[in-house]
């Protein structure tokens, strides 16, 4: 099946499903890096805040875990979209 008749649109179209893609990984990336900002925050809040009830550390440490499950899936899928 062809899309486009000649080379030359092909070749404009395959530019734009590579910049569409680069957008993408991108803004992956981007999601990551903030996902480790908010990861090291919460752990410096968790020492510094040592004397804290159990409750709120218990609190704490699953959103650290949410955090990190979910920039591990954003990094994973990220990984299926790179192009070379």
């Amino acid at each position: 099946m062809v899309f486009n008749k000649t080379e030359e649109q092909e070749r404009e179209y395959l530019q734009q499903v590579v910049s569409l893609l680069n957008k993408s990984i991108s803004s992956a990336d981007a999601s990551v890096k903030e996902r480790v900002k908010t990861l090291n925050e919460q752990k410096q809040y968790l020492w510094d805040n040592r004397d804290i009830d159990p409750h709120e550390i218990t609190q704490v440490r699953g959103n650290i875990l949410n955090v990190f499950a979910i920039g591990e899936e954003v990094k994973v899928s990220s990984k299926s979209y790179q192009v070379y």
